[in-house]
């Protein structure tokens, strides 16, 4: 039942009205809510729109800090300490954040790309990771940081390409190939230095 009222929302706003969803769709639910609502219903909307944007834009901006801090810099700088460790959080949630403005500055970039594209990075950088480091003995973590690079690179390449298949399987593609010769390559190039 909660999940069908924002879909009928939606199907009510596109049948009344039509030219704006022809148009910009963005605007479709705001322009719904201020013409056929009353003050107060506004109110209580928008202030819950702000609410959930302002809650979401926050949660990422330290989510992305902390993993940064916590998963790599700590793996590879053991000796830093807590206030270094802050400092980095801090500098990382100010890129981060002016990467988000530039990204809402840009004039042809609309939220259905922008959340494709949010869920296209976790297809082509995380999916291939994760499932192998959950069910394949042999990988390592050269083989999920190959099949990161190789996954992204793969994705952006397809997508200035413009290619018939879609970019963001030939970004998983990429992945599933880094992760395989990344581990394979890792272990190899293990036995040579033990032999040596």
């Amino acid at each position: 039942m909660v999940v069908m009222i924002p879909i009928a929302i939606a199907s009510i706003a596109g049948h009344v009205y039509p030219d704006i969803l022809a148009s910009n769709s963005q605007l479709l639910i705001p322009t719904l809510i201020n013409q056929n609502t009353s003050q107060l219903l506004q109110i209580i909307f928008f202030g819950a729109l702000l609410s959930a944007i302002l809650s979401t834009a926050s949660g990422a901006l330290l989510a992305l800090a902390t993993l940064l801090s916590e998963n790599v810099i700590k793996p590879f700088f053991r000796g830093v300490d807590d206030k270094l460790r802050m400092r980095i959080i801090q500098i990382a949630v100010f890129l981060v954040g002016f990467g988000a403005v530039l990204l809402a500055y840009n004039p042809d970039a609309h939220i259905y790309e922008l959340v494709a594209g949010a869920y296209s990075v976790t297809l082509v950088a995380g999916f291939a990771p994760l499932a192998f480091g959950l069910y394949a003995p042999w990988v390592n973590s050269f083989g999920a940081f190959t099949s990161i690079i190789f996954g992204i690179l793969g994705w952006q390449i397809a997508s200035h390409a413009g290619t018939d298949i879609p970019p963001t399987f030939i970004g998983f593609f990429a992945s599933v190939t880094g992760i395989v010769i990344g581990s394979v390559a890792s272990q190899f190039i293990n036995k040579e230095e033990k032999i040596m």
